[in-house]
């Protein structure tokens, strides 16, 4: 991995843990954004139920025909 790849990769993951630490201290109204792990664990369930699957399928379907 690159020098700059790893910077790059060292910013997301700070940014990402700056939204958490601010999501969890009441800096950022949870109403508005969620914490970063909370919404990775929806992701993991979402996934693991397949309950992602027709959500995901109407969406890329628009995305298709909105192109078209």
């Amino acid at each position: 991995m690159s020098k700059a790849a790893k910077l790059r990769l060292l910013v997301v993951v700070g940014l990402v843990a700056v939204l958490e630490v601010c999501c969890r201290v009441g800096i950022i109204d949870p109403r508005v954004v969620i914490p970063p792990s909370e919404m990775v664990v929806a992701l993991y369930e979402l996934i693991v139920t397949g309950k992602i699957l027709p959500d995901l399928v109407k969406t890329l379907s628009a995305v298709a025909i909105a192109f078209v």
